[in-house]
């Protein structure tokens, strides 16, 4: 599972341009730096973008909702484009299965 995690010294927000390309015009996005857990010992530092500064996630551990992928043309799963994820608290993510792990053991 992918767990993103927000240190405390990283809820704040970087603004950063993007230059304007053809008829798009230049725009500011807000960077904000997160730490993605992979599993094991894997953890990458990474930022995420995000349209305004109010944006910006508060420290604690996230993940992508479901709703973040899609099934390509041979049947797999792929994640959707960036700005089509959704970032949800860890806590959010696994709460509709918390009865059915309390019935297993481990």
């Amino acid at each position: 599972m992918l767990v993103i995690q927000i240190a405390p010294e990283d809820v704040k927000a970087t603004a950063r341009v993007i230059p304007a390309r053809g008829e798009n015009p230049s725009r500011t996005v807000y960077d904000q730096t997160a730490l993605f857990r992979l599993g094991g010992r894997s953890v990458i530092e990474s930022r995420l973008s995000h349209d305004s500064e109010s944006q910006k996630l508060p420290a604690g551990l996230y993940t992508l909702d479901g709703s973040s992928y899609q099934i390509n043309n041979y049947g797999g799963v792929e994640l959707k484009k960036g700005y089509q994820q959704t970032i949800v608290t860890l806590s959010s993510a696994i709460q509709p299965y918390l009865t059915e792990l309390k019935m297993k053991e481990f």
